[in-house]
Order: C-alpha cells, then structure tokens, then sequence
C-alpha cells in the first residue's frame, strides 16, 4: 500500500488555499493541511509528519524570501516548493538559492503540474538527503581504517587524510592536507611516491609498491595503493591506501631466518652421522651454522673433565677472536660459557653490564642477540657452542628450542666419539665390539622377521580368537565342545602373547603406558616364570602392604620379569632360589635413592634376589652395556640387563645392582609412585555397556576379519556397513543416507591407509568418529600417522568383549 504525500500549504488568503486543494485530483494519494501563518504552520510540524510544503512568501507574520529563511532554519529536513503571486524569475531563483526545492505561480497551478512538482520536491529531498547519509557513512568507515587513505591533487598535494596517520610516524591526518609529497615522506620515499603518482596520472592504471618506512622507533611499514580518481572521464586526483605490514614482514623474515638454521641443521645431522673425529665436526659445524646465513658467528669450545678449554673452533668472527683466543689458550672460558655452566637449556644474553664486563669481544657483540648452550650428553659435559645474531631478529621461543635440539645433536655427536674412542683404545674393546655388531646384525634380522611375522600371525589370531569367542558365547559350560572352545581361546591368546614378547625383543611392540598395580601382574607371572626357570629353582613372592601403583606397559613388566628369571636361572648352579619382593619406598627410607640423580618423591620398589654364583665388581662395571655377556658364545645376547636399563630409564626408573662373587645377585629397580591402576582392558567398560545401536563402518581388506568384525558389532545390537577397500567406503558414505557414527577402519591396506582415509570421509562427514585397527608393528603405525595419543587404536588380535568395549567407548567420548 503506498503512504499518501502529507502536504501542508502556508497560504493566508483561504480562496488560494481552497483553489489548491480543489486543484489535486481526487484519486491523488495527498493528506491536506493547512496554515495561514508562519507561526502556526512551524507549531504544527510539532505534531504532524509532514513530507512537502507550499509556501506563500507574503504572510502576516513574514514576508519575502526571508520567509523560506526562517522556514528552513525550523525545518531543514522538508522539501518547501515557494507559491509566488506572479511569474517572477529572480525571485523564483533566489528561492532556490535558499534551499527551496521548485516554485508554482499562483493562477497557472494545473493538477498535473501541482502533483508532478510535489512528488519531485519530496524524491529530491529524498535523494540528497541520501547522499549526505551515504557521503557521512563513507566518510566514518575511512576515518575509522586503520590503514592511511588519502588523496592527492594533481600536484601531488594532500587533499583528503584520514586519521590513520599518526601511528605510521606523520601527523595528525588534518595537518598533512595541503603539503606535498615531499612535504610529509622522507626524501628516498618520497622520490618512490613521485615515481608512481607520475605513472598512475599517465597511464590512469592503479599500482601496488611496497617500501620500508623509517620511524623514530626504526619499525617499518610497507605497502601502498595508489589509484587514478576519475569524475565524468576525467582525472581529477590520485587515490591512494597505505597497509601496515610491518608483522607480516616481520613474520616472513622469521620464517626465512629458521629456514636458514634448519638447512644449517640438517647438513650438521649429515655431517654427525659420517664425521668421526671431534675436532672436525666442531670445526664444520661452526662454518655451516655460519654459512647458511643463520648466524653472524658461532663458536664451539671442548671442555675437559675439568671443564677447563682443551680445543675450539669458530667461524665469521674473523680478527675479533684473537682477544678471546688468547683467553681459551690461557684457559679462561668467555663469561657467556661461564653462565650457560649453569643453565638448564639455552642461556640467552639479555643483561650485557653483569655478563659481559670481563669479555674481550664485549664491545663488537653489541650489536647482536647472543645464545650459549652446555653441550651435555649422559651426565657429561663436552663443552659450549654460542652463536651471534642480529638483534633486530630477536629470538623467541621456537628459535630456542631448535637450537636447544641442534645443540643436543652435537652433544650426542661427541659423546659418540669419545665413546668409540674409548672402546678403540684397546684390542680386547674392539674385538669385543665387531662381536656385538655380529651380533646386533642377528638382532635386526630377529626384528624383520617379528616385524612381517607379527601383521598376519595377529590377522589369524583375530580370526581364531574371535570366531572360538562367538561360538563358545552360543553354548552352555557344559555342552560337549566347550572344553576344545576353551583351549582354542587359551592357546590363541598364548600366541598372541608370544607374539607380543617376540616384538618386546625386537623393540617393535606397541608401547601403552598404563597405571598398573605391580603385585597383581607379578602374581599373574609367577606361573608361567616358574616354567621358564625350571624345576630345581624355587620361587617365592613377597608382596609389598597396600603397594602403590606405578605407569608402565605391562607388556614391558613381562619383558623386565622375563629377563631377570632368565638371567637368575643361568645364574644358578643345580638348585637354587629366586626371590621376588616388592615395597614402598622413599629416598629418606632406601639408600639406593640416596643420589643426586634421583628425583624427590616416593617409589615402588621391585627386588630380584638369586642365589646364584653372583659377579665380581668389574663385571658390575660393565653389566648395562649392549651386547656385554659373561655368558658363553651363542648362550646369551647379552642385552638382556641393557634392555631392563632402557626400560626403567623411558619409564622415570631407577635401577641398583647387588652382587658379591659367590654369594648371589640382588637387583632393585625403583618406579615412581602414580595414581591408583586402571582397570583390567576387559574390565573398562562391562559387557552390560558395551551394546548399542549406533551404524559403524567397517573397512578390512581380509574378507575373514571383516565378517568377523560385522558379526561382533551385529551381536552388540550395532547397525554395520562394510566395505573391503577405501573406494568402497568412500562410496558408501556417499549413497549412504543416515548418520554413520564411527569408521573402524585397518591401517596398512591397498591403495590407500587409514589414515588418509579418514581425512577423505571426514570431509564428506565431519562429526564421524574413528577407531583404527592393525596388526602390524609401532614403526609401520607410526609411518602412516596413526598416533596414540590423537586417535583411538586397538591392536589385533582382539577378543570379543574388548573390540566391542573399545567401539563403545569411542562412541561415548
């Protein structure tokens, strides 16, 4: 419905004002009002919505133009058309000069003439009062950028400024209009502006330059737009924006910087692997940190037992390092290396006066950042590598930590070489070595074989232990083939388990720290280490009172129990003991945590007693070495107590060894006290929980294990699809149409991992969870980017109870 035109005449004599309204068509969309003086016609805009006004110049209380004067100051808003007496074309004129929108002479008023210049009147006033608006939007949104918008004249002088100014380094954006380019810009930048303004005007084309611009506080900005303004064909000025960048560059310039360090680190990795002689690799390590453009300088000392200097090697420092020379010859170490001493990590120079004061190189190193890390490897100290930078790149935390990484490669790198240099130092270290090498070459064979025997023994074992679950789930304890069933499932998970201690030997095995209670797992031992022992070796267990937990794999707690019988049993001569005791413990309470190593808190203590031929204290020295073995040749790998070593040191462990020649062994291994033990994996979530009806997809590319997969879900109530490579389930998640709530999905299969799997139907259905599978080993897992600690993972073979626990605990996360 169209709002009718509220009209309002100011007219005194009322035969014009009736003659107008008479005058409007009947059928016209017109409210009438009227007025016979100014007064009243201004007090009824108090009360009345009044879009056009009529206005007689000659009334009782105003006449002339100063009428419509007075009008406009009431009322600036409404559009006034002025009635005049006679057709007068300097009045009509200087009534629209005033602010009046059109004129009407009285007398030659037709309806057609008097609807047409009401309408127009309105829509002008409308249309302008439009443009203010817009005019004053654009105006606010240009003032409130934090970029500088401006515009030049032809000459290049600054005609519009917005207040995004000041921060940049100029005034205040009103105090730069009129002054020229040259006027506001420093002279080299200014000659940049000149050059483009110039080429904008000629070729009316926009352009897009970057430029540093200086500041009091030497930050830098760095991109403009300058772009012709062009009126009815015409140029008419130069338009331009000025962007800080100044973070992006800054960020880009980081980015370059770490780039040069990690190319820098990756040819120092090179050259650690293939360089045997320290000081080489110091040598080639400062050069290459220097000529990759990360550092200004770098500087490697080696340090004696003393901690005195015995070598060094620098680079890009040139004469300077003569003074500092002269001190490392004298033994006097530079300060910063005197500081890092006591660092953990890094030791970033911030406080010049305290560390620098006695350094010969003080005064030209001013203008760098400086960084001074221990070169620490197993307890020792090796020596110090500082490297210089510009000040202006600053070092922050991730520049930190990968030279902190750098610095531990080079560490690690010497520590090898003094190592190899010890064990070359006599005939019997070294034929004692190529015997060990023989023998890890037998390691790493034993590794492969577990590594591609585990994938499809564990895809059988699946197939066996799952298909024996669901059968003997559908027959009562005392139906006929129950006992087979059971011994199947036994004997399965027997396999399995060597499966497991075959890949716990080669270090392939999938690591899952858990809180566990120690007596409960030793006591589940005991059986099956009594068989290994024999039976002329008696065992006893002590268990400790209300024994803390501990976080371990339990796999490597089979692994340490293993070893230590086996080592016992070989130990004894005939007959004999073993004892097995647990207890908790403190450092105020055992002096075995009596050293400075050892961390404050409180421990659990699992000890091993033999009564075995026990060892002699030069064989105490070396017993946690690789491939050291007392035993003969072919009885023994001699990593056994080295493994022990290696796990109790990943798990935050100590471990003592105890033994007098003749009189037996104790060992003491110490695990941090943690939280009570998680349930048993059977245990997390009762079979009562695990059923739902949730839709899981499956894709195994083994037909046995997918149908077996399918069969379990079904049994739990679950709606399962199935597909038998990843084209399949991708097509399925495509056609399917209701909500598919997991993907259970294998590793390692054709044409496509899990992994990347997922990532594709994840895309096609973003809320989807996921479940992975495998039966291969941890580095095969790792290398297609399957990560325990992102996704959930359950390791084949897997019974019933626990892929049915595990899918519902995925769906309840």
């Amino acid at each position: 419905m169209i709002q009718p035109i509220s009209l309002l005449v100011i007219e005194d004599n009322p035969a014009d004002t009736d003659l107008i309204r008479d005058t409007l068509p009947p059928d016209a969309e017109f409210t009438f009002h009227g007025a016979d003086r100014l007064s009243r016609a201004i007090d009824l805009l108090k009360t009345e919505d009044i879009d056009v006004v009529l206005l007689d110049l000659g009334l009782p209380d105003s006449t002339g133009i100063n009428t419509l004067a007075r009008f406009r100051d009431a009322a600036p808003d409404i559009p006034v058309v002025v009635l005049t007496g006679n057709d007068d074309p300097e009045l009509a004129m200087e009534a629209l000069r005033t602010g009046a929108e059109d004129y009407l002479v009285k007398g030659a008023i037709d309806p057609h003439l008097l609807v047409r210049t009401v309408r127009y009147a309105r829509e002008r006033k409308y249309f302008e009062q439009s443009l203010r608006e817009s005019e004053q939007r654009f105006r606010s949104l240009v003032a409130c950028s934090v970029d500088h918008i401006f515009l030049l004249d032809l000459d290049g002088r600054f005609m519009e400024s917005n207040g995004a100014t000041e921060h940049m380094g100029f005034p205040v954006g009103d105090l730069i209009v009129g002054k020229s380019i040259e006027d506001v810009y420093a002279p080299e930048v200014a000659r940049i502006y000149r050059q483009y303004f110039e080429q904008v005007a000629a070729t009316r084309k926009s352009v897009r330059f970057e430029h540093n611009l200086d500041r009091q506080d030497d930050e830098r900005f760095h991109t403009d737009t300058l772009y012709p303004v062009l009126v009815g064909g015409r140029l008419r000025g130069i338009g331009g924006i000025c962007h800080d960048i100044t973070e992006r560059k800054n960020a880009e310039d980081r980015v370059a910087h770490l780039n040069q360090i990690l190319r820098a680190i990756r040819d120092i990795n090179q050259l650690i692997v293939r360089e045997k002689d320290a000081q080489n690799l110091i040598r080639e390590t400062s050069r290459l940190l220097v000529v990759h453009r990360g550092y200004n300088a770098a500087m490697i000392v080696l340090t004696g037992d003393d901690d005195l200097p015995v070598s060094y090697a620098e680079a890009g420092m040139g004469e300077a390092f003569g003074p500092l020379e002269e001190n490392l010859k004298k033994g006097i170490l530079p300060p910063c290396c005197d500081k890092a001493k006591f660092q953990d990590g890094a030791f970033i120079v911030n406080d010049r006066v305290a560390v620098c004061a006695r350094c010969p190189i003080a005064e030209g190193c001013v203008i760098n950042d400086v960084l001074c890390v221990r070169l620490k490897s197993d307890l020792r100290n090796y020596g110090y590598l500082a490297v210089a930078m510009d000040r202006a790149k600053g070092i922050d935390a991730e520049e930190k930590s990968l030279f902190e990484e750098m610095a531990d490669d080079v560490a690690n790198a010497l520590h090898h070489i003094y190592r190899e240099k010890i064990m070359l130092s006599e005939r019997a270290e070294k034929e004692k070595m190529e015997v060990a090498f023989h023998q890890a070459q037998k390691m790493e064979a034993v590794g492969r074989l577990a590594g591609g025997m585990a994938h499809d023994f564990n895809n059988m074992l699946s197939i066996i232990l799952g298909c024996a679950e669901l059968a003997i789930s559908e027959i009562s304890p005392e139906h006929p083939i129950h006992y087979e069933l059971s011994e199947i499932i036994n004997a399965g998970r027997r396999s399995a388990g060597l499966i497991r201690q075959l890949l716990a030997f080669s270090r392939k095995q999938i690591v899952s720290p858990r809180n566990v209670d120690l007596n409960r797992i030793i006591a589940d031992q005991l059986k099956m280490l009594g068989r290994l022992v024999g039976e002329d070796i008696r065992m006893e267990f002590l268990p400790g009172h209300k024994l803390w937990s501990i976080r371990i794999d339990p796999s490597q707690l089979d692994q340490i129990m293993v070893n230590l019988a086996a080592n016992s049993r070989d130990a004894i001569s005939g007959t004999g003991k073993i004892s097995v005791a647990t207890v908790n413990t403190s450092p105020d309470q055992d002096p075995g945590l009596q050293q400075p190593y050892v961390m404050p808190g409180e421990y659990v203590m699992l000890a091993f007693s033999d009564t075995g031929g026990g060892m002699d204290e030069k064989t105490l020295e070396h017993i946690f070495e690789p491939f050291f073995s007392t035993k003969a040749v072919g009885k023994g790998t001699g990593m056994g107590l080295a493994t022990i070593y290696g796990i109790v040191k990943q798990n935050k462990g100590y471990i003592q060894v105890y033994s007098t020649f003749g009189s037996g062994t104790t060992v003491k291994i110490y695990f941090p006290k943690v939280e009570n033990p998680d349930p048993a994996e059977d245990e997390k979530i009762p079979v009562e929980s695990v059923s739902g009806t949730e839709t899981v997809l499956i894709v195994e590319d083994q037909p046995q294990i997918l149908k077996l997969a399918r069969t379990i879900l079904e049994r739990y109530g679950y709606h399962v699809l199935s597909a038998g490579n990843p084209a399949e389930a991708i097509e399925n998640c495509k056609t399917y149409q209701e909500e598919i709530h997991l993907l259970l999905s294998d590793v390692i299969m054709p044409d496509m991992n899990g992994h990347d799997l997922y990532e594709k139907i994840s895309a096609i259905r973003p809320d989807i969870r996921v479940l992975f599978m495998s039966g291969h080993t941890e580095d095969a897992i790792v290398e297609r980017g399957i990560l325990h600690e992102e996704y959930a993972f359950i390791q084949k073979p897997f019974s019933v109870k626990v892929l049915a626990g595990k899918v519902r605990e995925v769906l309840e996360r």
